[in-house]
């Protein structure tokens, strides 16, 4: 990242949930993942520790996003809304592939993968 913000790179073999606990444990208020659908089309994930919620938004707007939160020009919850919301279904609920939700006024559709469904936006991220 060429800003000035503090970053670590987690590359261990542990599972996404674990780093997160880790990155919680030491106190980090913010989480950036950035993963496959990362090539594809430039978005990445933010979390935030205290509520666990993650937004999903293009990467050139993590730095802006997390200056804007540093001097209180932005809320969590306004990100929320301003970003789609990014939910983990761990399987209990019974609900199609090829199902779409609603969050925050954005449309949401959900993928499953081999560990989890996941619902990400429906529309590309520009």
């Amino acid at each position: 990242m060429d800003s000035d913000l503090s970053t670590r790179v987690d590359k261990s073999s542990a599972a996404l949930g674990r780093r997160y606990a880790r990155s919680d444990e030491v106190g980090v208020p913010f989480a950036v993942t950035v993963d496959f659908e990362t090539l594809v089309d430039g978005s990445v994930t933010v979390r935030e520790r205290d509520s666990t919620v993650q937004v999903r938004l293009h990467k050139e707007e993590v730095a802006p996003l997390v200056f804007a939160f540093v001097h209180k020009k932005m809320s969590w919850e306004q990100a929320m809304h301003k970003y789609p919301v990014v939910t983990v279904d761990d399987g209990d609920e019974k609900t199609s592939d090829a199902a779409a939700s609603t969050s925050n006024g954005k449309a949401t559709v959900v993928v499953n993968t081999g560990r989890a469904r996941f619902s990400r936006p429906a529309a590309k991220i520009q």
